[in-house]
Formats: structure tokens, sequence, C-alpha cells
């Protein structure tokens, strides 16, 4: 309390009923685990294409190459198994 006063966000939650407070998950916490997996093998993928097209790569065109060979089928891979996880539930 400041000033003798509550902050705004103390007064909006106090008026919401006990329902809103009680926090479902439609998904099931796999295909979150899934799903974020495929992000960051996306975002490897992307961030080897842009440092292969740079000419000088900083971990070497070898193992920058293998990371973009690796990521984007892991990538696809994750992506299409949190779709199928979050189906069957």
């Amino acid at each position: 309390m400041v000033g003798g006063q509550c902050p705004p966000y103390l007064i909006i939650t106090s008026f919401l009923p006990d329902s809103y407070l009680n926090i479902v998950m439609p998904i099931d916490p796999k295909s979150y685990l899934y799903l974020g997996g495929a992000c960051i093998a996306g975002i490897a993928a992307v961030g080897s294409v842009f440092e292969l097209s740079s000419g000088t790569p900083q971990l070497g065109t070898l193992v920058t190459g293998v990371i973009l060979t690796l990521s984007v089928p892991l990538g696809g891979f994750l992506f299409v198994a949190a779709i199928r996880n979050a189906q069957g539930n």
C-alpha cells in the first residue's frame, strides 16, 4: 500500500471469482517441452544459416554445418511431436 491506497492490480484481482484463480492447463506439459525444443532448434538453424552466409562462421564451417544439418530435422520432428501429443490429450 502506497499512500493508503491499494495498487490497481490488487483491486482488479480481488474481484475475480474463485474459478479464475484455478489455473487449468489444457495441454500436457510434455507438449510444451517439445514445442520449446522445436523453437530452440529453429533458432539454431536460422543462426547457422546466418553464420554460414557471413563467410566466416565463429565455430567453423564444419561445426556450423553439422548444427544446421541436425537442427532442421530435429526441429521438425519436435514440432510434429508437440502437435501429436497435444491432439492426443
